[in-house]
């Protein structure tokens, strides 16, 4: 009894790992945020310019993270 035991707790852990390697998601680099942006961002966005430089920063990490992590697919206008 002790040696089927010891197999299933060695199955279950393998089987455990095995999942958490195929489901867990990969962090892919981010790149670095323009510098033409920061301009941009402050003739365009009123919000943006209110910010304190910190939150300007955090603002342009979360731009970086979110283009990372969503494909945007242009199409035709006409």
């Amino acid at each position: 009894m002790d040696k089927l035991f010891q197999a299933i707790l060695v199955v279950v852990i393998v089987a455990a790992f095995i999942i958490y390697r195929v489901t867990r998601k990969k962090k892919k680099k981010i790149a670095p945020f323009p510098a033409n942006w920061h301009q941009l961002l402050l003739d365009h966005v009123e919000f943006y310019a209110e910010l304190s430089t910190s939150e300007q920063n955090r603002f342009q990490q979360r731009i970086m993270i979110f283009l990372n992590e969503v494909y945007i697919r242009a199409f035709r206008l006409n």
